[in-house]
């Protein structure tokens, strides 16, 4: 138990680096697409939104699955003493997708006016998606870098880098932008410079702080580590195609403008997921190195805590969502944007079924069941494809968020049915229970409070807000919702982070005796 309560305090630590750093990337990058969503409109804004989604499956096929298996093989070949293994594979992961990013920007450079005449684009956005795939090597190797520094429990610099450094320098370029009033190309501009800054900052980080054990001597695994790889090539590949199916589909059959209108939908939903990042980014190399050890009796006692917290953290905010979508819609991005509120409420259901389950991957990638993955991602991603290209011609934006709902429900559900029968893997149903219990009750009260209390729109969202947060809250504490391993958590890193939170823990320790 010693060892779990350690492993689960060094899980905390590390998700909650990251969780704030990515509230703070995600606040940067919300405030960033609200400026351009407003300052271009619906049309240019999803001209942006397409060559960025265009670079992300570059980066995908680029990255050629070798990044899903860094946080796992460096963990394991240090903890079992491989120094010649480790020192091979460490040039295997940067020479491989280095020389394939270069490869891709010289493709993607000839061929953009196919792809824009494909789209039926205007002719700007072939200077766009050039000026975007420039960027591709350095961002393909500020991911390799990503990976090495949280397999090296380096969480801190890895944020600093990704959340701090790019969408920080992306939010002032968006600004500079507005208050000088340049156009559309200064945008691509300004979000590839923050990228190789990034990249600057990593090479750095990678020089001065990463030590491994020193060996004259490599050793390849070439056939055990491409095996591995080339299966989560195509399952990233896949799931990325389901990530932008829909925002694909939309830009083909759509005009421009439907496709902005989405693309906030969708951000907005997809903050949801930003909860399974903090853990999971973190929660590959601890069950690595307890796989390494033998210890499987702690991969199931973190994956239960983790899904606890995750589901805990994001179901308040999935509620708010799905209830008050019109609101937030109009309060944050205006009237022009308020069609995006049923794609918001159909979003945030997969979305949630997905943080649901959303550490059985790292569990089939703990295991090699990469093959799986590739065959579950691969079927997913046909279905994705099949049910946007026949629903979106008919129901517009609406359809694209049933048909993303759907792969992404079916995606999730699988890699369940097939990481339970790795490792003993259950949900704390009576936990969770209570906080859905306690989610519905705080949306009751406020819904009351909002009837009796007659406030003028921004006022009244941002009041409920406060109130339903701090009711949930409440809610949890009486139905004593936290055990003692939680309560130690909370005090580790209150401990960690200097402040005084006492009170929680008496709050706590009252009302268990009641």
């Amino acid at each position: 138990m010693d060892n779990n309560l350690r492993s689960l305090k060094r899980l905390a630590h590390g998700a909650g680096i990251v969780f704030v750093f990515s509230l703070s990337a995600y606040l940067f990058m919300f405030l960033f697409k609200l400026t351009i969503a407003r300052y271009f409109g619906p049309n240019e804004f999803g001209l942006f939104n397409l060559a960025e989604a265009i670079l992300g499956i570059l980066s995908t096929l680029a990255l050629v699955g070798i990044d899903y298996g860094i946080a796992r093989y460096i963990p394991i070949y240090e903890t079992k003493g491989e120094k010649s293994l480790l020192k091979g594979y460490l040039n295997f992961i940067f020479k491989i997708p280095l020389l394939s990013s270069l490869i891709l920007t010289i493709f993607i450079l000839l061929s953009a006016p196919l792809i824009k005449t494909f789209f039926d684009f205007p002719n700007e956005f072939v200077l766009m998606l050039r000026i975007f795939v420039v960027i591709l090597p350095f961002h393909i190797l500020n991911s390799i870098f990503a990976q090495i520094f949280l397999a090296k429990n380096k969480v801190l610099h890895q944020n600093i880098s990704k959340h701090l450094i790019e969408t920080g320098l992306l939010l002032v370029g968006a600004l500079l932008i507005v208050l000088l009033k340049l156009n559309i190309y200064y945008l691509v501009l300004f979000f590839i410079i923050p990228k190789f800054l990034s990249f600057i900052y990593n090479m750095w980080v990678y020089k001065s702080k990463i030590n491994f054990q020193k060996t004259e001597n490599k050793i390849y695994h070439w056939k055990e580590w491409i095996h591995f790889s080339l299966p989560l090539l195509f399952m990233s590949a896949f799931s990325y195609i389901i990530s932008w199916t829909d925002n694909l589909v939309i830009g083909k059959f759509l005009e421009p403008k439907n496709l902005g209108v989405y693309a906030v939908a969708f951000s907005l939903s997809r903050f949801l997921l930003m909860f399974v990042y903090s853990f999971k980014i973190i929660f590959m190399p601890i069950i690595s190195e307890r796989y390494a050890n033998k210890d499987r009796g702690a991969i199931s006692f973190l994956f239960k805590k983790s899904q606890n917290w995750m589901f805990g953290l994001a179901l308040p905010i999935a509620l708010f969502l799905f209830f008050f979508a019109k609101d937030v819609l109009n309060f944050l991005y205006g009237a022009r944007y308020i069609s995006g509120a049923l794609s918001i409420k159909i979003l945030v259901i997969g979305f949630m079924i997905n943080l649901y389950a959303g550490l059985v991957h790292n569990i089939l990638i703990l295991h090699k069941k990469t093959k799986s993955l590739f065959k579950i991602s691969l079927f997913a991603a046909i279905m994705n494809i099949i049910l946007n290209i026949v629903m979106v011609p008919v129901f517009g934006i609406i359809g694209a968020a049933i048909s993303s709902t759907f792969s992404i429900s079916l995606l999730s559900l699988f890699y369940w049915y097939k990481a339970r029968k790795l490792e003993k893997l259950n949900f704390d149903l009576n936990v969770n229970l209570k906080f859905f219990v306690s989610g519905v009750f705080g949306l009751i009260i406020i819904k009351i409070f909002t009837i009796i209390f007659n406030f003028n729109d921004h006022l009244k969202l941002i009041l409920m807000g406060l109130l339903y947060i701090f009711i949930y809250l409440m809610f949890l504490l009486l139905f004593k919702t936290f055990d003692k391993s939680d309560i130690q958590i909370m005090l580790a890193i209150e401990k960690k982070l200097g402040i005084n939170l006492g009170f929680i823990k008496k709050i706590i320790s009252k009302i268990n005796k009641f």
